[in-house]
């Protein structure tokens, strides 16, 4: 495999695109940074880690945050490496936060420095532990089995607490030089395909249905284009706003990858405005794992459209039951499924539509409408 890397400001045009295949990549949600450095396999195009830079609030430097954590030492340090040139460009000074005594002197190398109270305390603590280890050293020759045993012991433990820091260093931007690393490439050189992501360019599902406003898809989890569009619906309908646990996109927030997803597309604008997941349970239920609709096309009857959408495909494989979680206090859910006849079960979040009733109510309905 053969790495390339390169770096790319918040001001640069292709900036958006570029976060966007990053958010595609590791699923996650609103990166935002003044600069990214980044590592990538130029064979797959695939981004291996990233660097964020971004300025906080009320602070003159800049902090280093690492998006993906990288056990490839050479990489991790040719990316620093690429982190003081971009530095070096933006004219910036940076902080960083370190957990490794020998990353902190590979560093220092390159120019990162602790501030004076730090690297005291710091070199302090590693004098008492090195006097530890000297003392333990000393009963390595004991004639008891059980003094050597223990003093092995605490060496071992002396030596990781030696490798373990946790620490700040920082980099100001006037007293580095320029660091050659191999590999780099600009990222105006970088192939369009390996920094080019549209949504536009993401292929619909089936679609089952079309009126004037909407076209309304179906999408399998056999489907090529699920995960794209499953990743899709989570950032711009489900967690528009919301920073994962750790960055990572997980089952307990965004989508839960149903069997099945029913998706709304607003013709006018190419957009998912809604959905809603269904999982058949063993052909005598249908579970709506999740249903949603962006903000602003609430209260535009979208919901209920999916929620008969669903009840059809039950009609259609013959399931009596359609049921749905809803939490106790997500009122407009309570009364959405609750309009449609959806009961509490015991004493559950659980709420169960028996589908052959349903169909009995509303063909009464209809016959007294023409009753009428």
């Amino acid at each position: 495999m053969k790495i390339v890397y390169s770096y790319i400001t918040k001001d640069n045009e292709a900036c958006g695109s570029f976060l966007s295949i990053v958010e595609k990549e590791f699923r996650v949600m609103n990166i935002s940074g003044d600069g990214f450095v980044f590592a990538m396999d130029e064979d797959t195009k695939k981004i291996l880690s990233l660097l964020v830079i971004d300025k906080a609030p009320d602070e003159e430097e800049y902090r280093v945050r690492m998006l993906v954590e990288e056990e490839n030492q050479e990489l991790l340090f040719n990316m620093y490496k690429v982190l003081i040139n971009l530095v070096k460009n933006m004219g910036i000074d940076i902080m960083m936060c370190i957990d490794t005594w020998s990353k902190f002197l590979e560093l220092q190398k390159m120019g990162f420095t602790m501030t004076e109270k730090d690297y005291t305390h710091h070199m302090e603590k590693r004098t008492i532990i090195l006097d530890r280890i000297e003392k333990y050293k000393e009963q390595l020759n004991s004639n008891d089995k059980k003094i050597r045993k223990n003093a092995e012991l605490e060496i071992e433990w002396c030596n990781e607490t030696l490798e373990d820091i946790m620490g700040t260093v920082h980099l100001k931007s006037k007293e580095v030089e320029y660091q050659h690393v191999d590999g780099y490439i600009d990222f105006s050189e970088l192939p369009k395909e390996a920094v080019s992501f549209s949504k536009s360019n993401i292929k619909d599902a089936t679609i089952f249905r079309e009126d004037d406003n909407y076209l309304y898809c179906l999408l399998k989890k056999s489907d090529p284009e699920y995960n794209d569009l499953v990743y899709l619906m989570a950032k711009e309908i489900t967690i528009p706003n919301l920073r994962i646990n750790g960055g990572k996109l997980n089952s307990d927030m965004g989508l839960r990858y149903p069997e099945q997803l029913m998706y709304i597309k607003d013709k006018k604008t190419n957009e998912i405005v809604s959905y809603i997941g269904i999982t058949e349970n063993y052909g005598i239920g249908l579970y709506i794992s999740q249903i949603a609709v962006r903000k602003d096309y609430r209260k535009t009857g979208l919901g209920r459209i999916m929620i008969q959408d669903a009840i059809r495909v039950a009609n259609s494989k013959n399931i009596e039951f359609v049921s749905a979680e809803i939490m106790p206090d997500n009122d407009a859910s309570l009364g959405l499924f609750g309009s449609f006849g959806f009961t509490k079960r015991d004493d559950s979040k659980f709420f169960t539509l028996n589908v052959r009733e349903y169909n009995m109510s509303h063909e009464n309905e209809g016959q007294r409408r023409l009753g009428n």
